[in-house]
């Protein structure tokens, strides 16, 4: 059993046990996921729609968390109304935008929610819906 095994005291016991595992990561790979590989990577492949045709929505806000006012910039393909709905971590809505017929906004959210009172300090999502797109952000409030 020593013909074929280091012992354990020997310092090329560390490296020689790595070298074994790699090579049976590599065969793992290149024989078994290989597989499934090819048949994920055909059904993607398969599909009618070309991501390029999808243009980009860049939507962001600064700073982030933020103690006084933030700034939410959106900027759409093209010109066309959409809607920003700001919830609390429960669900709950605090506060709307609707925005109509322009391509670039830059939308003021100062914490506060519909009736204009302070909300409490802590995680928000605010949720841009665009035509069949809806994009999240996450929004940081601290008083």
């Amino acid at each position: 059993m020593n013909k074929f095994f280091l012992p354990k005291k020997n310092k090329l016991y560390k490296n020689f046990t790595l070298l074994i595992i790699v090579f049976v990561i590599y065969i793992l790979n290149t024989y078994l996921f290989s597989e499934t590989y090819k048949k994920t990577n055909f059904f993607i492949c398969k599909q009618d729609v070309n991501i390029k045709e999808i243009p980009p929505i860049l939507f962001i806000n600064f700073p982030n968390p933020f103690s006084s006012e933030t700034y939410i910039y959106i900027k759409l393909p093209q010109k066309n109304s959409c809607s920003v709905k700001i919830y609390d971590l429960f669900g709950n809505l605090i506060k709307k935008f609707v925005l109509e017929d322009n391509q670039e906004y830059v939308i003021v959210w100062n914490g506060s929610d519909e009736k204009n009172s302070k909300v409490a300090s802590g995680g928000y999502i605010c949720v841009l819906d665009y035509l069949n797109t809806r994009i999240t952000r996450k929004i940081g409030y601290i008083k």
